[in-house]
Protein backbone atom coordinates (compact mmCIF):
# COMPACT_ATOMS: atom_id res chain seq x y z
CA UNK A 1 0.00 0.00 0.00
CA UNK A 2 1.56 3.33 -1.08
CA UNK A 3 2.50 5.70 1.74
CA UNK A 4 3.56 9.26 0.91
CA UNK A 5 6.57 10.24 3.08
CA UNK A 6 7.51 13.95 3.15
CA UNK A 7 10.69 15.11 4.90
CA UNK A 8 13.72 17.19 3.94
CA UNK A 9 16.03 14.94 5.99
CA UNK A 10 17.46 12.11 3.88
CA UNK A 11 18.22 10.09 7.02
CA UNK A 12 14.50 9.91 7.84
CA UNK A 13 13.79 8.40 4.43
CA UNK A 14 16.53 5.81 4.92
CA UNK A 15 15.23 4.97 8.39
CA UNK A 16 11.65 4.56 7.17
CA UNK A 17 12.72 2.32 4.29
CA UNK A 18 14.48 0.12 6.83
CA UNK A 19 11.52 0.05 9.23
CA UNK A 20 8.92 -0.63 6.53
CA UNK A 21 10.90 -3.32 4.69
CA UNK A 22 8.72 -6.41 4.53
CA UNK A 23 5.64 -4.57 5.84
CA UNK A 24 2.41 -3.79 4.01
CA UNK A 25 3.37 -0.16 3.41
CA UNK A 26 5.40 1.02 0.41
CA UNK A 27 7.12 4.35 1.11
CA UNK A 28 7.01 6.86 -1.77
CA UNK A 29 9.45 9.63 -0.89
CA UNK A 30 9.31 13.40 -1.35
CA UNK A 31 12.02 15.71 0.01
CA UNK A 32 9.88 18.88 -0.08
CA UNK A 33 6.23 19.91 0.13
CA UNK A 34 6.32 20.95 -3.53
CA UNK A 35 7.51 17.50 -4.62
CA UNK A 36 4.89 15.89 -2.38
CA UNK A 37 2.09 17.89 -3.97
CA UNK A 38 3.27 16.88 -7.45
CA UNK A 39 3.19 13.23 -6.41
CA UNK A 40 -0.23 13.55 -4.78
CA UNK A 41 -1.61 15.19 -7.91
CA UNK A 42 -0.43 12.34 -10.12
CA UNK A 43 -1.40 9.30 -8.00
CA UNK A 44 -3.53 8.25 -5.07
CA UNK A 45 -2.27 7.74 -1.52
CA UNK A 46 -4.28 6.34 1.37
CA UNK A 47 -1.84 7.67 3.98
CA UNK A 48 0.73 10.46 4.24
CA UNK A 49 3.56 10.69 6.81
CA UNK A 50 4.46 14.38 6.93
CA UNK A 51 7.08 16.51 8.69
CA UNK A 52 6.01 19.99 9.84
CA UNK A 53 9.05 22.17 9.12
CA UNK A 54 11.14 22.40 5.93
CA UNK A 55 14.32 24.33 5.25
CA UNK A 56 14.21 26.51 2.14
CA UNK A 57 10.56 25.85 1.29
CA UNK A 58 7.83 28.45 1.13
CA UNK A 59 5.24 25.81 2.06
CA UNK A 60 4.84 24.83 5.72
CA UNK A 61 3.77 21.45 6.94
CA UNK A 62 0.40 22.89 7.97
CA UNK A 63 -0.19 24.28 4.48
CA UNK A 64 0.91 20.97 2.99
CA UNK A 65 -1.69 19.13 5.08
CA UNK A 66 -4.41 21.48 3.83
CA UNK A 67 -3.37 21.08 0.18
CA UNK A 68 -3.11 17.32 0.41
CA UNK A 69 -6.67 17.25 1.71
CA UNK A 70 -7.76 19.52 -1.15
CA UNK A 71 -6.26 17.07 -3.65
CA UNK A 72 -7.74 14.03 -1.92
CA UNK A 73 -10.26 14.53 0.93
CA UNK A 74 -9.87 10.86 1.90
CA UNK A 75 -6.10 10.88 2.50
CA UNK A 76 -5.26 10.25 6.16
CA UNK A 77 -2.17 12.21 7.32
CA UNK A 78 0.12 11.39 10.23
CA UNK A 79 2.57 14.06 11.40
CA UNK A 80 6.12 13.27 12.50
CA UNK A 81 8.16 16.07 14.00
CA UNK A 82 11.00 16.81 16.38
CA UNK A 83 8.95 19.72 17.75
CA UNK A 84 7.07 19.24 21.02
CA UNK A 85 5.53 22.74 21.01
CA UNK A 86 1.84 22.64 21.81
CA UNK A 87 1.09 25.01 18.94
CA UNK A 88 2.58 22.51 16.50
CA UNK A 89 0.63 19.60 17.95
CA UNK A 90 -2.58 21.60 18.01
CA UNK A 91 -2.02 23.02 14.54
CA UNK A 92 -1.37 19.57 13.11
CA UNK A 93 -4.57 18.22 14.64
CA UNK A 94 -6.57 21.18 13.34
CA UNK A 95 -5.10 20.63 9.88
CA UNK A 96 -6.44 17.08 9.89
CA UNK A 97 -3.60 14.96 11.25
CA UNK A 98 -4.98 12.07 13.24
CA UNK A 99 -1.73 11.31 15.03
CA UNK A 100 1.48 13.12 16.05
CA UNK A 101 4.69 11.08 16.18
CA UNK A 102 7.70 12.66 17.93
CA UNK A 103 10.85 11.87 15.97
CA UNK A 104 12.86 9.13 17.55
CA UNK A 105 9.91 6.76 17.23
CA UNK A 106 10.50 3.03 16.91
CA UNK A 107 9.08 0.48 14.52
CA UNK A 108 6.24 -0.51 16.82
CA UNK A 109 5.11 3.07 17.36
CA UNK A 110 5.19 3.84 13.65
CA UNK A 111 3.29 0.73 12.54
CA UNK A 112 0.71 1.22 15.30
CA UNK A 113 0.20 4.82 14.21
CA UNK A 114 -0.19 3.85 10.53
CA UNK A 115 -2.66 1.09 11.38
CA UNK A 116 -4.71 3.53 13.43
CA UNK A 117 -4.66 5.97 10.51
CA UNK A 118 -6.03 3.25 8.22
CA UNK A 119 -8.73 2.53 10.77
CA UNK A 120 -9.70 6.22 10.96
CA UNK A 121 -9.91 6.39 7.18
CA UNK A 122 -12.21 3.36 7.05
CA UNK A 123 -14.51 4.64 9.77
CA UNK A 124 -14.69 8.13 8.30
CA UNK A 125 -15.79 6.71 4.96
CA UNK A 126 -18.34 4.49 6.70
CA UNK A 127 -19.60 7.41 8.81
CA UNK A 128 -19.98 9.55 5.69
CA UNK A 129 -21.96 6.80 4.02
CA UNK A 130 -24.13 6.40 7.12
CA UNK A 131 -24.97 10.10 7.18
CA UNK A 132 -25.70 10.23 3.46
CA UNK A 133 -27.89 7.14 3.41
CA UNK A 134 -29.67 7.37 6.73
CA UNK A 135 -30.54 11.10 6.67
CA UNK A 136 -30.88 11.27 10.40
CA UNK A 137 -31.71 7.59 11.04
CA UNK A 138 -29.31 5.05 12.46
CA UNK A 139 -28.12 2.71 9.70
CA UNK A 140 -26.65 -0.34 11.38
CA UNK A 141 -26.52 -3.58 9.42
CA UNK A 142 -28.22 -6.62 10.93
CA UNK A 143 -31.61 -8.02 11.87
CA UNK A 144 -30.63 -10.22 14.81
CA UNK A 145 -32.71 -9.66 17.94
CA UNK A 146 -29.83 -7.85 19.67
CA UNK A 147 -29.42 -5.50 16.70
CA UNK A 148 -33.15 -4.75 16.48
CA UNK A 149 -33.10 -3.85 20.16
CA UNK A 150 -30.03 -1.66 19.64
CA UNK A 151 -31.66 0.19 16.72
CA UNK A 152 -34.78 0.80 18.77
CA UNK A 153 -32.74 2.27 21.61
CA UNK A 154 -30.75 4.49 19.24
CA UNK A 155 -34.01 5.82 17.78
CA UNK A 156 -35.24 6.62 21.31
CA UNK A 157 -31.96 8.05 22.60
CA UNK A 158 -30.98 10.15 19.56
CA UNK A 159 -33.38 13.09 20.11
CA UNK A 160 -32.61 13.22 23.85
CA UNK A 161 -30.06 15.54 25.40
CA UNK A 162 -28.95 13.15 28.13
CA UNK A 163 -25.40 11.71 27.98
CA UNK A 164 -25.04 8.24 26.46
CA UNK A 165 -22.45 5.62 27.44
CA UNK A 166 -21.65 3.06 24.73
CA UNK A 167 -20.02 -0.19 25.82
CA UNK A 168 -18.83 -3.12 23.78
CA UNK A 169 -15.82 -5.10 22.71
CA UNK A 170 -13.20 -3.69 20.37
CA UNK A 171 -14.41 -3.66 16.78
CA UNK A 172 -18.16 -3.61 17.46
CA UNK A 173 -18.63 -0.12 15.99
CA UNK A 174 -18.89 2.26 18.94
CA UNK A 175 -17.97 5.36 16.92
CA UNK A 176 -20.48 4.41 14.22
CA UNK A 177 -23.20 4.23 16.89
CA UNK A 178 -22.12 7.61 18.27
CA UNK A 179 -22.33 9.12 14.76
CA UNK A 180 -25.78 7.54 14.34
CA UNK A 181 -26.95 9.13 17.62
CA UNK A 182 -25.72 12.48 16.37
CA UNK A 183 -27.25 12.03 12.90
CA UNK A 184 -30.63 11.25 14.47
CA UNK A 185 -30.46 14.17 16.89
CA UNK A 186 -32.07 17.58 16.81
CA UNK A 187 -29.46 19.12 14.49
CA UNK A 188 -27.41 16.64 12.40
CA UNK A 189 -25.59 19.57 10.74
CA UNK A 190 -24.09 20.65 14.09
CA UNK A 191 -20.49 19.69 14.91
CA UNK A 192 -19.67 16.07 15.66
CA UNK A 193 -16.32 16.08 17.47
CA UNK A 194 -14.77 12.65 18.03
CA UNK A 195 -11.81 12.29 20.42
CA UNK A 196 -9.82 9.12 21.07
CA UNK A 197 -8.82 9.73 24.67
CA UNK A 198 -6.20 6.98 24.61
CA UNK A 199 -4.27 8.65 21.77
CA UNK A 200 -3.81 12.10 23.34
CA UNK A 201 -0.28 13.10 24.51
CA UNK A 202 -0.25 13.57 28.27
CA UNK A 203 1.75 16.80 27.94
CA UNK A 204 -0.93 18.58 25.88
CA UNK A 205 -4.15 16.94 27.00
CA UNK A 206 -5.31 19.87 29.17
CA UNK A 207 -4.83 22.38 26.38
CA UNK A 208 -6.49 20.01 23.92
CA UNK A 209 -9.68 19.87 26.00
CA UNK A 210 -9.80 23.36 27.51
CA UNK A 211 -7.85 25.46 25.02
CA UNK A 212 -5.54 28.27 26.10
CA UNK A 213 -5.00 32.01 25.91
CA UNK A 214 -2.03 33.58 24.18
CA UNK A 215 1.06 33.44 26.40
CA UNK A 216 -0.42 30.79 28.71
CA UNK A 217 2.77 28.76 28.30
CA UNK A 218 5.89 28.67 26.15
CA UNK A 219 4.86 28.33 22.53
CA UNK A 220 1.30 29.60 23.01
CA UNK A 221 1.60 32.26 20.32
CA UNK A 222 -2.14 32.71 19.90
CA UNK A 223 -5.35 31.84 21.72
CA UNK A 224 -7.04 28.55 20.89
CA UNK A 225 -10.35 27.03 21.93
CA UNK A 226 -10.54 23.49 23.24
CA UNK A 227 -12.74 20.61 22.13
CA UNK A 228 -15.52 21.68 24.49
CA UNK A 229 -15.81 24.90 22.49
CA UNK A 230 -15.47 23.06 19.17
CA UNK A 231 -18.42 20.84 20.04
CA UNK A 232 -20.67 23.81 20.87
CA UNK A 233 -24.23 23.06 19.81
CA UNK A 234 -23.35 19.53 18.65
CA UNK A 235 -22.02 16.22 19.96
CA UNK A 236 -18.75 15.51 21.75
CA UNK A 237 -17.80 11.82 21.47
CA UNK A 238 -15.12 10.65 23.89
CA UNK A 239 -13.91 7.20 22.85
CA UNK A 240 -11.99 5.14 25.43
CA UNK A 241 -13.10 7.59 28.12
CA UNK A 242 -11.65 5.17 30.67
CA UNK A 243 -8.17 6.36 29.57
CA UNK A 244 -8.66 9.89 30.96
CA UNK A 245 -6.42 10.73 33.96
CA UNK A 246 -8.31 11.07 37.26
CA UNK A 247 -7.56 14.79 37.55
CA UNK A 248 -8.98 15.46 34.10
CA UNK A 249 -12.02 13.34 34.94
CA UNK A 250 -12.79 15.77 37.77
CA UNK A 251 -12.46 18.79 35.50
CA UNK A 252 -14.65 17.14 32.85
CA UNK A 253 -17.30 16.53 35.51
CA UNK A 254 -17.20 20.21 36.45
CA UNK A 255 -17.72 21.25 32.83
CA UNK A 256 -20.71 18.92 32.54
CA UNK A 257 -22.25 20.22 35.75
CA UNK A 258 -21.64 23.94 35.22
CA UNK A 259 -21.75 23.96 31.40
CA UNK A 260 -18.81 26.34 31.43
CA UNK A 261 -15.13 26.01 30.57
CA UNK A 262 -12.08 28.18 31.13
CA UNK A 263 -9.02 28.23 28.88
CA UNK A 264 -5.56 27.75 30.32
CA UNK A 265 -4.22 31.16 31.28
CA UNK A 266 -7.69 32.68 30.95
CA UNK A 267 -9.81 34.46 33.55
CA UNK A 268 -13.28 34.32 31.98
CA UNK A 269 -15.64 31.38 31.91
CA UNK A 270 -16.99 30.41 28.50
CA UNK A 271 -20.49 28.87 28.30
CA UNK A 272 -20.58 25.56 26.42
CA UNK A 273 -23.54 23.41 25.42
CA UNK A 274 -23.05 20.01 23.79
CA UNK A 275 -24.40 16.46 23.82
CA UNK A 276 -21.89 14.09 25.44
CA UNK A 277 -21.49 10.55 24.14
CA UNK A 278 -18.77 8.35 25.64
CA UNK A 279 -17.51 4.84 24.89
CA UNK A 280 -15.42 2.27 26.70
CA UNK A 281 -14.29 -1.28 25.94
CA UNK A 282 -13.68 -1.81 29.66
CA UNK A 283 -16.27 -2.17 32.42
CA UNK A 284 -16.41 1.28 34.06
CA UNK A 285 -18.08 -0.10 37.19
CA UNK A 286 -15.05 -2.32 37.76
CA UNK A 287 -12.75 0.65 37.17
CA UNK A 288 -14.76 2.64 39.73
CA UNK A 289 -14.23 -0.15 42.26
CA UNK A 290 -10.50 -0.17 41.43
CA UNK A 291 -10.29 3.59 41.96
CA UNK A 292 -9.21 4.43 38.39
CA UNK A 293 -12.51 6.00 37.31
CA UNK A 294 -14.54 8.51 39.30
CA UNK A 295 -17.88 7.21 40.53
CA UNK A 296 -19.59 10.60 40.19
CA UNK A 297 -18.41 10.91 36.58
CA UNK A 298 -19.54 7.34 35.86
CA UNK A 299 -23.10 8.18 36.91
CA UNK A 300 -22.95 11.42 34.95
CA UNK A 301 -21.84 9.89 31.64
CA UNK A 302 -23.98 6.76 32.00
CA UNK A 303 -27.44 8.32 32.19
CA UNK A 304 -28.41 6.36 29.07
CA UNK A 305 -26.50 3.19 28.15
CA UNK A 306 -26.06 1.22 24.96
CA UNK A 307 -24.38 -2.18 24.96
CA UNK A 308 -23.17 -3.36 21.56
CA UNK A 309 -23.47 -7.11 20.92
CA UNK A 310 -20.36 -9.02 19.82
CA UNK A 311 -20.50 -10.53 16.35
CA UNK A 312 -20.38 -14.11 17.72
CA UNK A 313 -23.80 -13.47 19.30
CA UNK A 314 -25.42 -12.45 16.01
CA UNK A 315 -23.94 -14.76 13.41
CA UNK A 316 -27.21 -14.67 11.45
CA UNK A 317 -26.19 -11.14 10.43
CA UNK A 318 -23.03 -12.35 8.64
CA UNK A 319 -24.61 -12.42 5.14
CA UNK A 320 -26.02 -8.90 5.46
CA UNK A 321 -22.76 -7.59 6.89
CA UNK A 322 -20.71 -9.20 4.13
CA UNK A 323 -23.07 -7.83 1.46
CA UNK A 324 -22.72 -4.36 2.97
CA UNK A 325 -18.92 -4.48 3.37
CA UNK A 326 -18.17 -6.26 0.06
CA UNK A 327 -21.24 -5.82 -2.16
CA UNK A 328 -19.78 -7.13 -5.43
CA UNK A 329 -18.45 -10.52 -4.29
CA UNK A 330 -20.12 -13.81 -3.40
CA UNK A 331 -18.93 -16.40 -0.87
CA UNK A 332 -19.03 -20.15 -1.41
CA UNK A 333 -21.07 -22.28 1.08
CA UNK A 334 -17.95 -23.83 2.66
CA UNK A 335 -16.62 -20.37 3.48
CA UNK A 336 -19.93 -19.43 5.12
CA UNK A 337 -19.68 -22.59 7.21
CA UNK A 338 -16.18 -21.60 8.33
CA UNK A 339 -17.35 -18.08 9.17
CA UNK A 340 -20.21 -19.40 11.29
CA UNK A 341 -17.79 -21.58 13.26
CA UNK A 342 -15.44 -18.71 14.09
CA UNK A 343 -15.62 -16.77 17.38
CA UNK A 344 -14.76 -13.37 15.78
CA UNK A 345 -12.74 -11.86 18.65
CA UNK A 346 -12.21 -8.72 16.54
CA UNK A 347 -15.93 -8.47 15.73
CA UNK A 348 -17.13 -6.51 12.68
CA UNK A 349 -13.72 -4.89 12.27
CA UNK A 350 -12.13 -8.34 11.94
CA UNK A 351 -14.79 -9.38 9.40
CA UNK A 352 -14.23 -6.23 7.37
CA UNK A 353 -10.45 -6.65 7.29
CA UNK A 354 -10.77 -10.33 6.34
CA UNK A 355 -13.20 -9.59 3.51
CA UNK A 356 -10.85 -6.90 2.18
CA UNK A 357 -7.98 -9.42 2.21
CA UNK A 358 -10.12 -12.00 0.41
CA UNK A 359 -11.11 -9.43 -2.20
CA UNK A 360 -7.41 -8.82 -2.95
CA UNK A 361 -6.28 -12.46 -2.83
CA UNK A 362 -9.09 -13.97 -4.91
CA UNK A 363 -9.15 -13.58 -8.72
CA UNK A 364 -11.48 -10.77 -9.88
CA UNK A 365 -15.16 -11.70 -10.32
CA UNK A 366 -14.62 -15.15 -8.79
CA UNK A 367 -16.60 -16.58 -5.88
CA UNK A 368 -14.62 -16.24 -2.64
CA UNK A 369 -13.42 -19.62 -1.40
CA UNK A 370 -11.76 -21.07 1.69
CA UNK A 371 -8.54 -21.55 -0.26
CA UNK A 372 -8.18 -17.76 -0.66
CA UNK A 373 -8.11 -17.11 3.09
CA UNK A 374 -4.88 -15.45 4.30
CA UNK A 375 -2.53 -17.89 6.01
CA UNK A 376 -2.97 -16.41 9.49
CA UNK A 377 -6.78 -16.55 9.22
CA UNK A 378 -6.71 -20.05 7.77
CA UNK A 379 -4.68 -21.38 10.68
CA UNK A 380 -6.85 -19.53 13.22
CA UNK A 381 -10.01 -20.98 11.70
CA UNK A 382 -8.42 -24.45 11.59
CA UNK A 383 -7.83 -24.40 15.36
CA UNK A 384 -11.51 -23.57 15.93
CA UNK A 385 -13.06 -25.65 13.17
CA UNK A 386 -13.50 -29.02 14.89
CA UNK A 387 -15.87 -30.93 12.61
CA UNK A 388 -16.59 -28.01 10.26
CA UNK A 389 -17.83 -29.07 6.80
CA UNK A 390 -14.82 -27.62 5.01
CA UNK A 391 -11.58 -29.60 5.16
CA UNK A 392 -9.58 -26.67 6.49
CA UNK A 393 -6.56 -28.74 7.48
CA UNK A 394 -6.41 -30.05 3.94
CA UNK A 395 -6.21 -26.49 2.61
CA UNK A 396 -3.48 -25.68 5.12
CA UNK A 397 -1.48 -28.75 4.10
CA UNK A 398 -1.96 -28.08 0.40
CA UNK A 399 -0.90 -24.46 0.72
CA UNK A 400 2.15 -25.41 2.77
CA UNK A 401 3.10 -28.04 0.19
CA UNK A 402 2.90 -25.52 -2.67
CA UNK A 403 4.90 -23.01 -0.65
CA UNK A 404 7.57 -25.61 0.19
CA UNK A 405 7.89 -26.58 -3.49
CA UNK A 406 8.17 -22.97 -4.69
CA UNK A 407 10.67 -21.87 -2.03
CA UNK A 408 12.65 -25.05 -2.46
CA UNK A 409 13.18 -24.32 -6.16
CA UNK A 410 14.15 -20.73 -5.39
CA UNK A 411 16.54 -21.90 -2.65
CA UNK A 412 18.28 -24.32 -5.00
CA UNK A 413 18.42 -21.68 -7.74
CA UNK A 414 20.13 -19.29 -5.30
CA UNK A 415 22.54 -22.09 -4.25
CA UNK A 416 21.44 -21.69 -0.65
CA UNK A 417 22.25 -17.96 -0.54
CA UNK A 418 19.30 -16.65 1.49
CA UNK A 419 20.30 -12.98 1.09
CA UNK A 420 20.31 -13.29 -2.69
CA UNK A 421 17.06 -15.22 -2.57
CA UNK A 422 15.42 -12.50 -0.42
CA UNK A 423 16.50 -9.80 -2.88
CA UNK A 424 15.13 -11.76 -5.83
CA UNK A 425 11.77 -12.41 -4.14
CA UNK A 426 11.64 -8.94 -2.53
CA UNK A 427 11.17 -10.46 0.93
CA UNK A 428 12.55 -9.62 4.34
CA UNK A 429 15.60 -11.84 4.88
CA UNK A 430 14.93 -12.69 8.54
CA UNK A 431 11.34 -13.65 7.80
CA UNK A 432 12.41 -15.71 4.80
CA UNK A 433 15.07 -17.49 6.90
CA UNK A 434 12.47 -18.43 9.52
CA UNK A 435 10.13 -19.71 6.81
CA UNK A 436 12.83 -21.85 5.20
CA UNK A 437 13.77 -23.39 8.53
CA UNK A 438 10.12 -24.00 9.40
CA UNK A 439 9.50 -25.77 6.07
CA UNK A 440 12.63 -27.90 6.46
CA UNK A 441 14.36 -26.37 3.42
CA UNK A 442 17.23 -24.81 5.36
CA UNK A 443 18.85 -26.23 8.47
CA UNK A 444 19.04 -23.85 11.43
CA UNK A 445 22.45 -23.43 13.00
CA UNK A 446 22.78 -24.77 16.50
Amino acid sequence: MPLLVVDDDAHIHTLLDKILRGEAFEAIHASSPEAALELAASRSFMLALVDLHYVGSGVSGFTLLDRLRELDPHIEPVVMSSSSRFEDVRGAMRAGAGDYLPKGFGKGELLHSLERALERRRWKRMEKRVRAESRGRALLVGEAAAMRELKDKIAKFAPAEAPVLITGETGTGKELVAASLHAGGMDPSAPFVAVNCAALPASTIDSFFFGHERGAFTGADQARGGVFEEAEGGTLFLDEVNSLPLELQGRLLRVLQEKKTRRLGGSREIPVEFRLVTASNQDLETLVQNGTFREDLFFRVGVLRLGLPPLRNRLEDLPNLAASLLPNRQLEPDLWAVFRGHSWPGNVRELRNLLQALDVLAPPDEVLKVEYLPENALRSFTREAGEAPADLQGFVNERESREREFLGRAYRSARGNISAMARTLNLDRSHLHQKLVKLGIHAARG
